[in-house]
């Protein structure tokens, strides 16, 4: 595959990423917007744990200062949690035997069949995209 066809995969990859990661407030938002409608409360304690629907009663009652606050918690904690996740790929694991286990991860174009690695934490690999980093400098649906 060519440089720049490896980067425009590389790029689409880490935009979807980055919706990912910052999807989480707009869910927040969404659910704030849902709790002012008695019928989307009820469709919340169908859905969810009386806990969750504890939890999403308490957020709605909180003034913008504290909403806005608490949304940059869900952030905060959304991106660590996906930058821990890729780390664990981008390096491997041990299982429970103490053997290292290898990730790939590959695009696949389902037409053309063409093949993007995106990340090898195999011994030998060269490749190094490095998400772990992308996602601390480019996701946050916030400002500071």
């Amino acid at each position: 595959m060519n440089t720049e066809q490896y980067q425009k995969n590389l790029d689409f990859f880490r935009e979807m990423l980055k919706i990912e990661v910052n999807e989480t407030v707009e869910f927040f938002d969404y659910d704030m917007e849902d709790m002012a409608d008695e019928k989307q409360k009820k469709y919340f304690k169908d859905r969810y744990h009386q806990e969750i629907c504890n939890a999403i009663k308490w957020a709605f009652i909180l003034n913008d200062e504290e909403k806005i606050n608490f949304k940059r918690l869900v952030q905060l904690y959304t991106s660590k949690s996906f930058r821990y996740f890729f780390r664990r790929l981008e390096e491997g694991e041990n299982n429970d035997d103490g053997q290292h286990m290898a990730f790939k991860l590959t695009m696949i174009n389902e037409e053309t069949k063409e093949e993007t690695l995106l990340i090898d934490s195999t011994e030998d690999s060269q490749l190094d995209n490095d998400f772990q980093e992308w996602i601390l400098e480019n996701c946050s649906s916030l400002d500071k």
